[in-house]
């Protein structure tokens, strides 16, 4: 539903970090809704690898508010600013 729900969507993982069998990744999803409106929205992926392979993960996922982007999301978590 996702995929078409949102046909221009793109992904983008801005950081990953490796850890023994511990990957973490940051990314960040946009795309336009059919009704011509912006979603966007953020996450961590924490995954367990085994032989290369992811075994188990946890995904952790917040939209992104319609008031800036994230720019002004991380200003109201940081600052307390609107």
């Amino acid at each position: 539903m996702l995929l078409s729900d949102l046909p221009d969507l793109t992904a983008n993982i801005s950081r990953t970090v490796a850890d023994g069998d511990c990957v973490w990744m940051e990314w960040s999803m946009r795309g336009t809704r059919r009704d011509g409106s912006l979603l966007e929205f953020v996450g961590v992926n924490i995954f367990q690898v085994t032989d290369g392979r992811f075994r188990s993960g946890r995904i952790y996922t917040e939209i992104v508010r319609d008031a800036g982007g994230i720019d002004a999301q991380i200003n109201r978590m940081t600052k307390g600013s609107r």
